[in-house]
């Protein structure tokens, strides 16, 4: 019974870990279209998230491994004829109307 736990366990922890691997995004410009980018793709260990930019058909995100180089990704991204460009997905955090409830509070003050 001690086995089976174990094996269970084992089995759990794998197929987590698989799936918690992290991916790095990249924004990328491209005239090709949705078709040419997924061919890049199968060929470069990437693979296209979706369009950004409704029907235009030009915008597009791309994942790829963690264990990829970025650089060397953009780099070989860029050299495709028809990318227009590309670069890293950066991910920023807003504060939430930190500027309008000073502003607030001195209104307040004031009435």
């Amino acid at each position: 019974m001690k086995r089976v736990w174990l094996l269970a366990t084992v089995l759990l922890a794998l197929s987590t870990s698989e799936t918690a691997a992290a991916e790095q995004r990249f924004i990328v410009r491209s005239t090709l279209g949705l078709p040419s980018l997924q061919q890049f793709c199968l060929l470069h260990s990437c693979s296209v998230v979706r369009g950004l930019d409704g029907t235009l058909n030009e915008l597009f995100l791309v994942t790829t491994s963690d264990l990829i180089n970025p650089n060397l990704f953009l780099g070989t991204l860029r050299l495709v004829p028809g990318v227009v460009d590309a670069e890293l997905d950066q991910v920023l955090t807003i504060g939430s109307g930190f500027g309008f409830q000073g502003q607030r509070q001195r209104d307040r003050r004031r009435h």
